[in-house]
């Protein structure tokens, strides 16, 4: 029996009457949302876009930045019913005229940092198109009062790690289910947590983890500009100027914060930041370690997909039974079986069924359902095992490859290859093989401090061939300066077979 999700906006109602003046929202030039505010917020909002047209079932189209704005017109989205679906300000035109396509959307929100000539491009797209203002002190104007809807959702793109990204439909109010389960999951329920919202709310780390989730428990969000360069130099000061005593990190962000650290010398505890969530793309356990050790914060692994968001989650209390590829026990609501793919070898794929799985993809025939089998249980691409009740991550379906026979967890030589001296970032990326059938190349970006790259790259050769057999030696080991990567840190390792690179 499918369990029915929670309603948002009946939820958010009880927490707003219970704490009105409690602040929600916040962002870096002192602006404050309430509860309450946010309630009468949300609702101008809806009033506004009904103003502009849409009604119950329509799409829109946003292209906004982290923002106090963007929240509460993502919320008023989901409250009149509509499917919201953002994307970068950065996108091409044809990414937007392909989105627009896919949704159907009649509307564009814009502002800046979309540039004017972008902007222009925009308009001359058959639809309406909203310069929305960004930082004034009266977000809404006053509209009268308009009854929530239902059917509220989100198209997100899929994180295009592996290929061409997808579009998911998303149910808001699954969403919702899903943040207060992973809030119950952690206790996480006296409403004293402030999170710093700085993943790009075109995103789902942005929309969900770093909005539903802070409001679902009652607690705040800090919205900020989203992560770049300069977020690291005052990360710290940043957490303890605006009181943030709840992190949300995807690995390149963790790694950032230590090699930072490494470089001034500094290692310093910040206990104020109570809970401290990692996800998205995977991570070795010393680094994990080494964060916990360096900053006194345990960070925490979680695992999912953004079409079933969380599967398993580690905890505070069960970090005893942490190991290598470790990501928790499995999420309540959430069944799991481990298939056999190839004639019952090893490893098992993972799949999956939840009450928060996504309502399908969307393509240009419209909405297809999810790839679910006749029990309901979704595959997740992932190979796994659970050992002591802790899911094991052991590689994805893509990154497991049959070299003459031989199975290769490219995975697992990944994890080797980091541990060698100023190895920076690794990529092993499957080839089609004239002899074999199929290989993989092993790309790979060093330390600044390296000199004479191609001497180092032969002596990691070298050492390579005594850590594995013949048969899982790469093709060719290539450098490469920097990795593609997604919003969220994952390395687009189908982008990285067209970047230049040096032959060793």
């Amino acid at each position: 029996m499918i369990k029915q999700p929670r309603s948002l906006f009946l939820d958010l109602e009880r927490i707003a009457a219970s704490q009105p003046d409690k602040v929600a929202l916040l962002d870096i030039n002192g602006r404050k949302i309430t509860y309450r505010h946010l309630l009468s917020n949300i609702e101008c909002a809806h009033a506004w876009l009904n103003k502009m047209g849409l009604q119950r079932g329509d799409s829109l189209i946003a292209l906004l930045p982290n923002a106090l704005e963007t929240a509460i017109l993502f919320l008023a989205s989901l409250r009149a019913g509509l499917v919201y679906a953002p994307l970068p300000c950065t996108a091409t035109l044809p990414e937007i005229k392909k989105w627009k396509k896919l949704t159907g959307a009649n509307l564009c929100l814009l502002a800046k940092p979309v540039s004017n000539s972008l902007q222009a491009q925009i308009k001359e797209v058959d639809w309406r198109v909203e310069i929305i203002s960004i930082g004034g002190e009266s977000l809404w104007p006053e509209n009268e009062n308009v009854s929530i809807e239902t059917g509220g959702a989100l198209v997100m793109a899929s994180s295009g790690s592996t290929g061409e990204p997808k579009a998911m439909l998303l149910s808001g109010d699954r969403l919702w289910s899903s943040a207060k389960a992973f809030l119950s999951y952690h206790n996480l329920t006296e409403g004293n947590i402030r999170f710093w919202n700085y993943l790009p709310m075109s995103y789902l780390g942005g929309l969900f983890n770093l909005t539903l989730i802070p409001l679902a428990a009652g607690g705040s969000a800090f919205i900020d500009d989203a992560f770049n360069g300069k977020t690291f130099l005052g990360f710290w000061s940043t957490a303890e100027r605006f009181e943030i005593n709840s992190l949300w990190l995807v690995p390149s962000i963790l790694r950032g914060l230590l090699t930072l650290s490494n470089r001034i010398g500094q290692n310093r505890s910040y206990p104020k930041v109570q809970y401290c969530f990692l996800g998205t793309a995977p991570i070795l356990l010393e680094e994990k370690q080494r964060f916990a050790q360096v900053f006194g914060i345990q960070p925490l692994e979680n695992f999912g997909l953004s079409e079933t968001t969380f599967v398993s989650s580690e905890r505070a209390g069960d970090l005893a039974m942490r190991s290598q590829n470790s990501v928790g026990a499995l999420m309540p609501d959430v069944d799991l079986q481990l298939r056999s793919t190839d004639k019952g070898e090893e490893p098992k794929e993972i799949w999956v069924k939840t009450p928060y799985c996504m309502l399908g993809y969307l393509n240009e025939r419209g909405i297809s359902s999810p790839p679910l089998d006749d029990q309901g249980f979704m595959p997740t691409g992932d190979f796994g095992q659970v050992v002591d009740g802790q899911l094991h991550i052991t590689g994805r379906k893509r990154d497991i490859i049959k070299k003459g026979g031989v199975l290769i967890l490219l995975r697992e030589v990944e994890q080797i290859v980091s541990t060698y001296p100023k190895v920076i970032e690794v990529a092993a990326v499957r080839v089609e093989h004239a002899f074999y059938g199929e290989s993989f190349y092993l790309y790979v970006s060093l330390d600044k401090t390296v000199y004479g790259e191609v001497e180092y790259l032969k002596e990691l050769s070298a050492w390579l061939h005594e850590q594995l057999v013949k048969d899982k030696w790469p093709e060719k080991i290539l450098l490469c300066q920097s990795f593609p990567k997604t919003s969220t840190g994952k390395v687009q390792k189908h982008l990285l077979k067209e970047r230049s690179a040096v032959n060793v």
